[in-house]
């Protein structure tokens, strides 16, 4: 192309098409997509274009993923999760001295703590970003295998009779880099 002649795009080489244009565009094409929602656009300062969604719209969404949340198997409350804890470990009661007790306890401490472990290097591996649901679901599951572990520990040393272990309460505080 000569010097002297200009483009149709103009000198910067963008398009002549008004940002009202595109954003009319962009709804249209949203209207013929798949998405069910209608998504404006919203393009500032030249920079990126982000959607926007209605509130009452994402409000729905976000009260429909908590009544799924809320249908889970694991949503119980801690106190109601401590109670059918104690309840299984008062419920079977085994005869057991309390050296054996004490060495189940201690083998069934270190299969959690293997566990843990495991889960712990899982949670590392995820990749740093748009990974935060599975990182805080990770670290929720490693809280309540150590706080479980730990109630049942001392309701089954109650039950048999035995003083509940210091070794429990500090095991849990070498726990807490969780």
């Amino acid at each position: 192309m000569p010097a002297n002649q200009v483009s149709s795009r103009g000198a910067g080489g963008r398009s002549k098409k008004g940002k009202a244009a595109i954003l009319k565009s962009n709804i249209r094409s949203s209207k013929t997509g798949s998405s069910p929602a209608k998504v404006r656009t919203k393009d500032g300062m030249g920079g990126v274009k982000k959607s926007m969604i209605n509130k009452s719209k994402r409000r729905k969404e976000q009260q429909a993923k908590m009544k799924v949340d809320d249908d889970a198997p694991g949503s119980e409350s801690r106190q109601a999760r401590r109670k059918r804890i104690v309840a299984a470990a008062l419920g079977s009661a085994a005869t057991e001295t309390p050296d054996q007790l004490k060495d189940r306890q201690a083998g069934e401490w270190k299969e959690m703590k293997a566990k843990v472990a495991v889960l712990k290097k899982d949670r590392k591996k995820l990749p740093r970003n748009g990974s935060k649901d599975l990182k805080v679901t990770v670290s929720k599951q490693i809280r309540q295998f150590v706080e479980d572990m730990k109630v049942r520990h001392v309701a089954e040393c109650k039950t048999a009779g035995v003083a509940a272990p210091a070794a429990v309460a500090e095991a849990a505080n070498m726990m807490s880099d969780v």
